[in-house]
């Protein structure tokens, strides 16, 4: 419990993401506040981690595009 009273809304989180490619990774700093927080929203640490990683993986998904192509071989190795 004493690790959530010290989270407050105006705290910095850094969203980032990069693949080995050299200059690859994209980051975004937010506030907590910006991403929804008001002091006092859990009662719990392991909650506020939950809320975190989802708010994580939403902008991970929206800062990622991936997927793959299936094709005969002479088409995909152009």
């Amino acid at each position: 419990m004493s690790e959530l009273k010290s989270i407050t809304g105006d705290m910095v989180v850094s969203f980032f993401i990069a693949t080995n490619i050299a200059q690859s990774e994209v980051e975004e700093k937010f506030t907590l506040e910006e991403l929804g927080y008001q002091d006092g929203d859990f009662s719990d640490y392991d909650d506020f981690e939950v809320w975190l990683d989802a708010e994580y993986k939403e902008w991970m998904a929206n800062n990622t595009d991936s997927g793959w192509i299936l094709g005969a071989r002479d088409e995909q190795l152009d």
